[in-house]
């Protein structure tokens, strides 16, 4: 396989000369490899969404269901099924052997910031460059790549988009505006109290709240069915409050109902549709990590649709999954 620097690849993206970037003194290496960061650990067994069953032939592995939609045929992952259930354990236990190992080899204690089965299987953990190195040479580690930041985006309204033709089932056939359908939205979190949000005359489709919402009910109703809140902390289980308003924007011009104010009628995409609510950012700036516990939360809730109206500047957009580190502790592909 062929590995490329990510600072090249970058720097050859945004049209730089590479031959302008200055090679670091071995003071300011010793220094960079010694700086404490979030790094994204993927291991090597698939996410419980895309497990499709162990090969007979590998009798290392114990006998375990597949568990993704494509293998069972249901219409989404089911994250609470017995099989998924018995599966994610095993994941479990393996980034425990695994971790136990790391502290061994790094000499100290490794809490991970967020672990991650069902999206991707792996967790968020602060190293520095030079135990990031060490990390990725351990037997099951597919890679080790450094956090990232992403910055929140913006939408714009149904027409552009001839929503309204969805509506009426002129361009689908089916003018139901989303009924049915569970929307997880990622970004700064929510004012939940917001009239484009209540419940009135919808239905859940789950059967019950997710996230904050599950020991706190009266925070959610039939149409916000679950909150989530992963910059407060590795759980998630706290109360997404929007200070930023970009949230509650994107989520309103999603799946926001319809209302009217001062004479003028303002609706999201799909107005029945059902949300779920996921805090990434804090401002404009959302860490990777919590992102990425973010995307794998969603998963396990099977929604049918995210929302992610983030971005940021010109990057590799593989170097959170599928990256690695080398010896001078640059990210890989």
């Amino acid at each position: 396989m062929r590995s490329v620097s990510l600072a090249l690849a970058i720097t050859l993206g945004l049209g730089v000369s590479a031959s302008r970037l200055e090679a670091a003194s071995p003071r300011d290496a010793d220094a960079a490899a010694q700086a404490m960061g979030t790094y994204i650990v993927v291991f090597d067994e698939p996410a419980a969404a895309r497990f499709r069953g162990f090969a007979a032939s590998d009798k290392q592995r114990p006998k375990l269901s597949a568990t993704s939609a494509v293998s069972t045929g249901a219409r989404r992952y089911q994250s609470r099924s017995v099989e998924a259930q018995a599966y994610v354990a095993y994941l479990d236990d393996l980034r425990r052997v695994r971790l136990a190992e790391a502290e061994r080899l790094l000499g100290r204690p490794l809490p991970p910031r967020y672990t991650y089965t069902h999206a991707i299987n792996g967790l968020a953990v602060d190293l520095t460059h030079a135990e990031a190195t060490k990390l990725a040479g351990i037997a099951g580690v597919r890679s080790v790549s450094p956090d990232f930041k992403r910055y929140l985006q913006s939408d714009r309204g149904p027409q552009w988009i001839k929503a309204d033709l969805v509506w009426n089932g002129t361009a689908s056939g089916v003018a139901n505006r989303g009924e049915g359908v569970v929307v997880g939205v990622i970004d700064s979190g929510i004012n939940r109290t917001h009239v484009a949000f209540a419940g009135t005359g919808i239905s859940n489709p789950l059967g019950g709240f997710r996230g904050y919402c599950a020991s706190v009910p009266a925070a959610c109703n039939p149409k916000l069915v679950g909150l989530w809140d992963f910059t407060a902390n590795g759980s998630g289980l706290a109360d997404p409050v929007d200070n930023d308003g970009h949230g509650t924007h994107i989520a309103s011009t999603a799946v926001g109902n319809a209302f009217v104010r001062s004479a003028v009628t303002y609706s999201g995409v799909a107005p029945r549709a059902n949300l779920i609510a996921y805090k990434a950012c804090v401002g404009i700036s959302c860490e990777g990590s919590a992102l990425v516990a973010s995307i794998n939360q969603a998963v396990a809730d099977g929604v049918d649709v995210i929302n992610y109206s983030i971005g940021g500047s010109p990057s590799d957009p593989w170097i959170a999954v599928g990256g690695s580190i080398n010896d001078d502790g640059e990210a890989l592909l």
